[in-house]
């Protein structure tokens, strides 16, 4: 562990966090047995995808005002995570969780989430996970209003 020595880490012990701090020698005291362990640098997942533009042959959502409105979110395996139009409006994906001592469950499937977006002329969603545990996100559906007069 010496080539962590200085950096904060996070160590997962049979899907719960065991120990969060810095190291500093070659070894760090978990505090607790556990089969299996991870030991890690948090790092941060920012995912922001780009505006959609919808439409058919005689209209298009580009250049008008619009806001989502709601998203459905579809992840594999997954655990943790926050969702929102900007930074300032990040909401728990809060799902599958168990209370605090079980094993974190993860999981697979749809979730339907509304979303506080402003009108503006391009809206945006914003998907944030900065937990020790897997998070895939195989896609975004965004409902959309747009306004019609621009």
């Amino acid at each position: 562990m010496s080539y962590l020595t200085g950096l904060t880490v996070i160590a997962v012990g049979d899907q719960q966090v065991v120990f969060e701090g810095q190291v500093t020698g070659d070894t760090v005291n978990l505090g607790a047995y556990a089969n299996q362990i991870t030991i890690g640098i948090p790092y941060q997942t920012v995912i922001q995808p780009m505006n959609p533009v919808i439409g058919n042959q005689q209209a298009t959502s580009k250049g008008k005002k619009q806001k989502f409105h709601r998203a459905n979110f579809s992840l594999y395996e997954s655990v943790g995570g926050q969702y929102g139009t900007d930074w300032n409006h990040l909401y728990d994906m809060s799902y599958g969780q168990n209370s605090e001592g079980n094993p974190v469950e993860l999981f697979t499937g749809n979730i339907l989430r509304d979303i506080d977006g402003g009108w503006a002329d391009e809206d945006t969603i914003l998907i944030v996970h900065s937990d020790p545990y897997p998070f895939t996100l195989r896609s975004i559906e965004p409902r959309l209003n747009v306004a019609e007069g621009g």
